[in-house]
C-alpha cells in the first residue's frame, strides 16, 4: 500500500511539473511569435508609409520645378496635391509608431511647412517677376526637399531593415520552437504516460497520443497561418485590397526581366483618378475611400485584375503582359468609360507606355509611363496618352548624357585608382580594391552616375569591360603577397562578356594567377539571379576568388550569399557608419556576420574612417557570431593612382586585433 500511495505522489507530481513545463512553453511560443509578427508588421507599414511619403515629396519636388518653368495654375495644382498627399503618408506613419516614436513624423512635418513657405516666396518672385529672388528661393527649397528626402527615406530604409529583422527573429524563433517542441513534448507526454500508466495503462496512453498529435497540428496551423496572413499584409494595400507600391517593384522588375528575356510586350498603364482631393475636401474621406475602393474593384473586375497595384493616394498602376500598345489602350479605355459609369462625376487620366524591344529597363518604361500621364492631365484630365504620342518632344535621358557615356566606352579616356583592405588579425595589406574615375572632360559627377546612366541605357556590362581592361593593365603593379579586388557587375555575368576562360586568360596574360583575383560582384538589381550564380560558380571552379559586395545595402545581396558560395563578404559603408547609434544597422551587421561565419566566408566592413568605429567593429567580434577579419576605408589608405606598401599604412594607428 505504500509503494501506490509513493507511486501515486510521484505520478501526480511528475504531472504537475510536465504540464506546467509544456504550459510554459506553449504561451512562450504564441507570445513570442505573435510579438514579433506585430512589430514585423508595423516596421513593414511604417517602410511602406515612408516610402509613398518619398514619392510624394519627389512629386512635390517635380512639380516645383515645372512651376517654376511654367508658372500655370495646374502646376501649382499638382504641386499643392503632392505636398497633402505627402503629409498624408507622414500622418499615418504617425498614427502607427509608438508615443515615444512621433518626434520623428513631427520633426518632418515641420521641415516641410518650411520648405513649403520658401516655395511660396519662390511662387511670389515668381508672379512679380523677381529673378534674383526666385533664384535665392529656388536654391533654399532645393535644399530643403533634398534634406527631407534624405531624412525621410533613411527612416523607410531603417524600418525596412527592422522588418527583416523582426521576420528573421520571428524565423529562428520558430525553428527554435520546431527543434524544441519534440524535446519537450516527446520526453513531457512519455512521463505522463509513464506516470498514468500507473493508475489506468492502457487509456492513458491513448489520451497521450492523441493530445500531443492535436496540439502539434494546432501548432503548425497557427504559425503557417500568421506566416501568409504577415506576407500578405506586406505586399496588400489595406482599403483597396491591390497590392500595394512594394508589390508593384517586385512585380515590375519581375516583369520586364521576363518580357526581355522572352521578347514578350509588356504595356504600363499609370492611373490618376481627377480631382480627387476636391472630392474628398467637399464630401470627406468616407466618399473618397469609396471612390477608390469601386476603382480597385472595376480595375479587378477587369482580365487585368492580378496585375493591378494602388501605388499611393489616388495613384494606381496595372502591368499588362502579351499585351501590344494598340491592345493595352482598348482595354483602359473600356475601363475609364467603366470608371465614369458606375461612379457618378469621376474621371480619371491615364499614361501608358509599352517596353520597347531594344534595351530598354523598367526605369525607363516608369518614366515614360509617367510622362503620358502627366500629358494626360495637362490636356484637361479625363484622357488617355500614351508615350508613342509625345515621345519627339519628351527627353527623359539628356543627350549629353547619353553622349558622353558612349564617348567614355568608346574612346576609354579613366584612370584607376587603388584602395588598400587591412587585414586585421595578421597587421597586414590583404589586397587592394581597384577604382575607376572617367575623365573629367565627359562632365560625369563620379564613377557612380557614369554606371547608373549606363544602367538606364542598357551598357552596363560594356563600361564595365573598359573598366576591367584599364585594371589589368596595371595589374603588373600588385605586389606578389597581396590580391586584386575587381568589381564585376551581374549583367556583366548575365550577358555571358566572361564565358569560357576569356577572363582566366586575360588575367593570366597581365601576370596574374586566377587566385589572386577577388571578384566583386556588385549589389544592383538582378533580372536572371540564376544566370549570375552559374556564371560565378563556373569563374570560382576557374580559380578566382568571389566577394559579395555592399552586403546589407538591399536583399539582392542577401539572397545571392544564399545560393552562391563566396570568399568575402563587403558589408556596406552605410550599415558601418549607422551601427555605433542604430540598433537596425547593428542587428544588420551581426546578421551578416553570423551569416558569413556559417558559410566560412572572410568578412570585410568597408567606411571605417576613424579610431572609433574601427574600434566598435572589433568589439562586434564574439564567438558567437563571428568577426570582422578586414577593413576598408580612409583609415586604411584613400583612392591612390598607386599601391601603397603596407609599412606606408602607418599600422601603429590601427589597434592591434
Amino acid at each position: 500500500m505504500l509503494q501506490q500511495r509513493w507511486a501515486n505522489y510521484v505520478s501526480a507530481l511528475g504531472l504537475v511539473i510536465v504540464l506546467s513545463s509544456m504550459a510554459a512553453f506553449a504561451l512562450w511560443s504564441a507570445l513570442t511569435t505573435s510579438d514579433l509578427a506585430h512589430n514585423a508588421t508595423r516596421a513593414a507599414s511604417l517602410n511602406d508609409q515612408y516610402q509613398q511619403a518619398t514619392y510624394w515629396m519627389s512629386e512635390e519636388n517635380r512639380a516645383e520645378t515645372l512651376y517654376r518653368l511654367r508658372p500655370l495654375p495646374a502646376n501649382e495644382e499638382v504641386y499643392t496635391r503632392a505636398g497633402d498627399n505627402f503629409l498624408g503618408a507622414m500622418r499615418a506613419g504617425q498614427a502607427l509608431r509608438t508615443t515615444t516614436e512621433n518626434d520623428f513624423a513631427t520633426t518632418i512635418i515641420a521641415l516641410h511647412a518650411q520648405y513649403q513657405a520658401i516655395v511660396q516666396q519662390e511662387f511670389t518672385a515668381l508672379a512679380v517677376d523677381d529673378p534674383a529672388r526666385v533664384t535665392e528661393t529656388s536654391a533654399q527649397s532645393d535644399a530643403a526637399i533634398a534634406d527631407l528626402e534624405r531624412q525621410v527615406q533613411q527612416e523607410a530604409q531603417r524600418h525596412h531593415a527592422l522588418a527583416l529583422q523582426r521576420l528573421a527573429q520571428l524565423a529562428t524563433t520558430q525553428r527554435i520552437i520546431f527543434v524544441a517542441t519534440p524535446l519537450i513534448f516527446v520526453p513531457g507526454f512519455g512521463l505522463v504516460v509513464f506516470c498514468f500508466a500507473l493508475l489506468h495503462i492502457s487509456r492513458r496512453k491513448t489520451q497521450a497520443a492523441r493530445e500531443e498529435a492535436l496540439l502539434r497540428q494546432i501548432r503548425e496551423e497557427a504559425v503557417q497561418t500568421e506566416l501568409v496572413r504577415l506576407q500578405h499584409s506586406s505586399l496588400t494595400d489595406n482599403l483597396t485590397a491591390l497590392g500595394n507600391h512594394r508589390a508593384y517593384q517586385e512585380a515590375h522588375q519581375r516583369e520586364v526581366a521576363q518580357a526581355q528575356r522572352y521578347s514578350e510586350t509588356l504595356s504600363l498603364a499609370l492611373i490618376d483618378i481627377d480631382e480627387f482631393k476636391q472630392y474628398n475636401d467637399q464630401f470627406g474621406h468616407a466618399y473618397g475611400d469609396h471612390i477608390l475602393t469601386t476603382f480597385a474593384t472595376v480595375l479587378r473586375d477587369a482580365p487585368l485584375g492580378e496585375n493591378a497595384f494602388r501605388l499611393g493616394g489616388d495613384e494606381f498602376a496595372v502591368l499588362l503582359r502579351h499585351t501590344t500598345m494598340a491592345e493595352a489602350t482598348q482595354a483602359l479605355e473600356t475601363i475609364r468609360a467603366t470608371v465614369q459609369h458606375q461612379i457618378a462625376g469621376v474621371t480619371i487620366s491615364i499614361g501608358i507606355a509599352t517596353l520597347a524591344p531594344d534595351a530598354q529597363n523598367a526605369t525607363i518604361l516608369q518614366e515614360q509611363a509617367d510622362a503620358a500621364l502627366y500629358e494626360a492631365k495637362r490636356r484637361g484630365r479625363n484622357a488617355l496618352v500614351t508615350f508613342a504620342e509625345i515621345a519627339d518632344h519628351i527627353t527623359l535621358l539628356t543627350s549629353a548624357q547619353a553622349q558622353a557615356l558612349r564617348q567614355l566606352i568608346a574612346e576609354q579616356r579613366l584612370s584607376i585608382v587603388f584602395q588598400p583592405i587591412w587585414d586585421l588579425a595578421h597587421q597586414r595589406t590583404l589586397g587592394y580594391e581597384a577604382l575607376m574615375r572617367p575623365d573629367s572632360c565627359y562632365g560625369f559627377q563620379g564613377p557612380q552616375e557614369a554606371f547608373d546612366i549606363a544602367e538606364r541605357m542598357g551598357h552596363t556590362h560594356e563600361l564595365d569591360a573598359v573598366c576591367r581592361a584599364a585594371i589589368l593593365a596595371r595589374a603588373h603593379e600588385l605586389p606578389a603577397d597581396a590580391l586584386l579586388f575587381i568589381n564585376v557587375t551581374p549583367q556583366t555575368l548575365d550577358h555571358d562578356l566572361l564565358a569560357g576562360t576569356t577572363l582566366a586568360e586575360a588575367v593570366q596574360a597581365a601576370g596574374l594567377r586566377p587566385d589572386q583575383v577577388v571578384l566583386e560582384i556588385t549589389e544592383r538589381a538582378i533580372a536572371r539571379p540564376e544566370v549570375v550564380v552559374r556564371e560565378a560558380s563556373r569563374l570560382r571552379r576557374l580559380g578566382f576568388q568571389l566577394a559579395l559586395d555592399d552586403a546589407g545595402a538591399g536583399n539582392a545581396g542577401l539572397e545571392m550569399l544564399s545560393h552562391l558560395a563566396v570568399d568575402y563578404v563587403k558589408i556596406d559603408r552605410e550599415v558601418i557608419v549607422n551601427a555605433p547609434a542604430d540598433t537596425a544597422a547593428r542587428a544588420v551587421l551581426a546578421g551578416i556576420i553570423a551569416i558569413a561565419r556559417e558559410t566560412h566566408s572572410y568578412v570585410i566592413a568597408e567606411g571605417i574612417e576613424d579610431q572609433a568605429t574601427l574600434r566598435f567593429i572589433q568589439r562586434m567580434s564574439m564567438p558567437e557570431i563571428g568577426s570582422v577579419q578586414g577593413v576598408q576605408g580612409y583609415l586604411m589608405g584613400r583612392p591612390s593612382a598607386t599601391m601603397a606598401a603596407a609599412a606606408e599604412l602607418l599600422p601603429a594607428e590601427l589597434p592591434a586585433a
